[in-house]
């Protein structure tokens, strides 16, 4: 008997990972204001677990670990928000850069989503 992981050809990857979410002041401010949440539908896909199907749809694989090259990018475009006069001022309780921060954060999000299923950027 097998079980449903045997089974599985998809796992739901996170586009900001606990990881990230750690490491990122903006985001854990946004956290606990209740603005972000990594469970959100929209921080993750699903992604072919086995390389030889992602291959054959042409887009990334999932990867519980992603490549550090990935991490250090997404913090580094995080840390960008996070500095920017926005995400000063969000930190600091304004609510309109709040609400430009949350914004910023969710194109990152959908731009590195797009890249993912379209294959231009690999987890691994």
């Amino acid at each position: 008997m097998t079980t449903d992981q045997e089974e599985a050809l998809f796992d739901m990857q996170l586009i900001i990972d606990d990881v990230l979410l750690s490491q990122s002041e903006i985001l854990q401010y946004l956290a606990e204001d209740g603005r972000f949440d990594l469970n959100a539908s929209h921080n993750g896909l699903y992604l072919p677990i086995s390389r030889e199907l992602a291959e054959k749809l042409g887009c990334s694989r999932f990867c519980s670990d992603p490549h550090p090259a990935y991490r250090e990018g997404m913090m580094g475009r995080l840390r960008a928000i996070e500095g920017s006069a926005d995400g000063r001022a969000a930190m600091q309780g304004d609510l309109g850069a709040t609400e430009r921060v949350v914004e910023a954060i969710n194109m990152l999000q959908a731009t590195v989503m797009a890249a993912i299923i379209n294959g231009d950027l690999m987890l691994d």
